[in-house]
């Protein structure tokens, strides 16, 4: 996979325009959630510069928080976990079976469609001895082009609790949250000879109990995902650092901005399948 890298991915500078959405149930009941339009600039796959920038054009939240509610904790950092989760651009060790202290074990899974074409299964998991592979998924190579289309992977569960204060950043102190399971999806698409990123999402699961009670503990689920709507290979350029969002914010508590922008973007239903809703707008959008 990685010796097609340059033939399957883009070689030039690209400019995204995605929708970004995240949310909190707690209970199994909506507590908020926040959804904006997005243009994201990356720079080649090998730059010296890898970060890429983020606009915020518009945005929108909706919440649902009582008084009660406000200590449950929030997500900090979900764009910035987006763009990391482009494994092309950001190479997680899973992908690198090369590389000397590799912890991960690899086995052919199996041969399927996908996008109606014929994809390779490649199952990993870490090593016994693993210490800093915590991983485990499927990874899925176009068996033409072994290009990764797909990545479906969680932590193991045997790491999960000693990586909890990665998956979360800003909590009460009154409440103790233990983290139960994190799974992630990736996936790329097509588009004229090369792969861009498409659709990626991320699901935290946690329970939370408050301190000093005995009452059970309860579900906390947290979500974030991103989905390309369209690409730009042309009019690419470096955003100014006046327009730029940082990626590490808590996009929950950025002020709702309705303007015209979102009006004629706010194309996409709160449905749960944000993917599938994007792969319709998509197909009516002219690519570039």
């Amino acid at each position: 996979m990685m010796a097609q890298q340059e033939k399957n991915y883009f070689s030039d500078p690209v400019c995204l325009t995605t929708f970004y959405r995240e949310g909190t149930k707690y209970k199994k009941k909506l507590l908020d959630m926040a959804e904006g339009i997005l243009n994201v600039y990356k720079p080649y796959i090998k730059s010296i510069y890898p970060k890429e920038q983020v606009k915020l054009l518009t945005n929108n939240r909706i919440t649902f928080r009582t008084a009660k509610d406000s200590l449950i904790a929030k997500i900090s950092g979900g764009i910035y976990s987006c763009l990391t989760l482009d494994a092309i651009t950001h190479l997680p060790s899973f992908l690198q079976p090369d590389e000397p202290n590799n912890g991960y074990i690899y086995f052919f899974s199996d041969i399927t469609l996908l996008n109606d074409r014929s994809t390779y299964v490649i199952h990993f998991t870490p090593k016994e001895e693993s210490i800093h592979d915590f991983y485990e998924g499927e990874i899925y190579l176009d068996a033409e082009t072994l290009a990764l289309v797909q990545v479906k992977f969680n932590i193991h569960p045997r790491y999960i609790k000693q990586n909890g204060h990665k998956l979360i950043k800003q909590r009460s102190r009154h409440i103790k949250i233990t983290p139960k399971e994190a799974r992630y999806t990736l996936s790329y698409k097509r588009w004229g000879n090369k792969y861009y990123i498409n659709h990626v999402r991320g699901d935290l699961h946690f329970k939370v109990k408050k301190k000093k009670l005995l009452t059970n503990a309860s579900d906390l689920h947290i979500w974030f995902e991103m989905a390309t709507c369209n690409i730009d290979t042309i009019s690419t350029k470096c955003l100014e650092t006046k327009e730029r969002i940082n990626p590490h914010t808590i996009f929950m508590d950025i002020p709702s901005n309705n303007n015209s922008i979102w009006n004629e973007s706010n194309i996409i239903p709160r449905e749960p399948d944000l993917k599938e809703s994007i792969e319709t707008f998509s197909k009516s959008k002219p690519n570039r």
